[in-house]
């Protein structure tokens, strides 16, 4: 007989289904920390015959992810996995087996310490751009500030293409997507007219008329950089070896959507965190101001930007952008002495597992220190995988870390920004972890520790 994880009863009928997936749906992170504390670090739930074993432990996290990894593949079917697919297609975040590995291979080379060096420039540029706009004393909504920028950085570097006149659009389509994945919406029949679907079925056909225009402008030598990711890979479809065009645009839509939503979450996390820990950005911009004095930030400043990125890994901990990881198992196996069965999916709760207090002292609290080197060692493995872990970590990782880290280091060299609520912020759990509402903040001069100008003399220069 198998041995499961204690949990709650199954859900079986349409009622109780409905019920499930509305609570689930409304705080999945609010929802998983009851369970956890009703059965421990780790339980059963089975929904519709579904078995879904859903941990916070970092020894499962590591088995999982590492240790037994060729055991755990990525869902086919499940609450969210189907509108998941239906958007990406099969793209690098859904696919699996020999396949996976095939596209793994060919995308690889894209993300080399060669290309990322060349993105560095556009990365900084655009945030000078971002600065220039804002204005000493006024109120931005930092959410859509830092989706807007890391929108244009993943458009160009990655597509080849400044894509402000579809920013808009795009932004859309995202909301519809996150709208989609989770909630009463993921478990009803695909044949009931659930209006997030509607929602999200014309967002898709926008967003995937525009991959097919970014492709044909490649493809033709259109394209505004003709050594980005898609230029590449385009000049190659149909080649032995290479991919289809559909694949190419499953691909190309996994990767702007993976590339820009989650990075630009991990800023907005950060610069609240920064206003609500004056200490903190005060040591930052002490470390800002030694390392580029005043110049814009390089390629070659990443290595000196420490206190930088321990800042944004910090901050990662505390607001993982993706808060749960979820697996399929392919055979029979074990995990924490329970069973798991050939078929039953494995919920990782990376949220939870970033903030307990038996891996983490003082969990709640923002200390960037946490990951000075030997520090960083001495966390248990499995306790802090904001990028998931094994063979199957973010192919996007360097390029994130590198992005964020140096957009971090321009916008702590111009200007400070301050939230107008200073609570912290609540947020919104699904396919991605985001601030709930808008973020909004004040801009305000950079400090005077700072040998960068500030955003009001950067526009008067520009």
């Amino acid at each position: 007989m198998t041995h499961l994880p204690p949990g709650p009863p199954a859900v079986r009928n349409p009622v109780s289904l409905l019920l499930f997936a509305t609570r689930l749906g409304r705080d999945p992170v609010a929802f998983q920390r009851r369970r956890f504390e009703r059965f421990g670090d780790i339980y059963t739930s089975i929904v519709t015959g579904q078995v879904t074993l859903v941990t916070r432990h970092p020894e499962h996290i590591q088995r999982v992810l590492v240790d037994d990894g060729d055991a755990y593949l990525k869902p086919e079917l499940g609450i969210g996995v189907r509108e998941l697919r239906r958007v990406l297609g099969n793209g690098l975040l859904t696919s699996n087996g020999e396949f996976w590995r095939q596209q793994r291979r060919l995308i690889q080379p894209a993300f080399a310490a060669s290309h990322l060096r060349a993105y560095a420039d556009t990365m900084v540029s655009y945030t000078n751009e971002c600065v220039t706009r804002w204005r000493t004393g006024s109120t931005i909504d930092v959410k859509s500030e830092m989706m807007g920028l890391t929108l244009r950085v993943v458009g160009k570097v990655l597509m080849g293409k400044d894509v402000r006149s579809a920013q808009g659009e795009v932004e859309t389509a995202m909301v519809a997507f996150r709208d989609s994945f989770g909630g009463a919406g993921a478990v009803l029949p695909s044949w009931l007219p659930v209006p997030t679907r509607s929602r999200q079925r014309r967002a898709l056909e926008k967003m995937r008329r525009l991959m097919d225009g970014f492709i044909d402008d490649q493809r033709a030598g259109g394209g505004d950089d003709h050594q980005c990711l898609l230029s590449v890979l385009a000049q190659n479809l149909g080649s032995d070896g290479f991919m289809s065009r559909e694949q190419l645009r499953d691909e190309a839509l996994t990767l702007f959507f993976a590339g820009h939503e989650t990075t630009s979450h991990a800023l907005s996390w950060t610069l609240s965190l920064l206003s609500l820990n004056p200490q903190v950005r005060m040591r930052l911009g002490r470390e800002v101001e030694r390392v580029l004095a005043g110049r814009r930030a390089t390629f070659e400043d990443l290595s000196a930007l420490e206190y930088t990125a321990q800042t944004l890994s910090e901050a990662m901990r505390l607001y993982p952008p993706a808060p749960t990881v979820l697996r399929e198992a392919s055979r029979d196996t074990t995990l924490g002495g329970y069973d798991v069965p050939k078929g039953s999916h494995i919920a990782l709760s990376i949220f939870h597992a970033q903030r307990d207090a038996r891996w983490h002292v003082d969990p709640l609290e923002f200390r960037p220190e946490r990951f000075e080197a030997e520090a960083a060692k001495r966390m248990l493995p499995g306790s802090y995988v904001p990028f998931g872990a094994g063979t199957r970590v973010c192919i996007g990782k360097r390029f994130a870390l590198m992005e964020a880290t140096l957009i971090l280091a321009t916008l702590t060299q111009h200007a400070t920004l301050d939230l107008i609520d200073q609570r912290e912020p609540a947020a919104s759990a699904s396919i991605t972890l985001a601030p709930k509402r808008e973020l909004l903040m004040r801009v305000g001069r950079a400090s005077s520790a700072h040998s960068g100008v500030s955003a009001d003399e950067l526009a008067a220069h520009s």
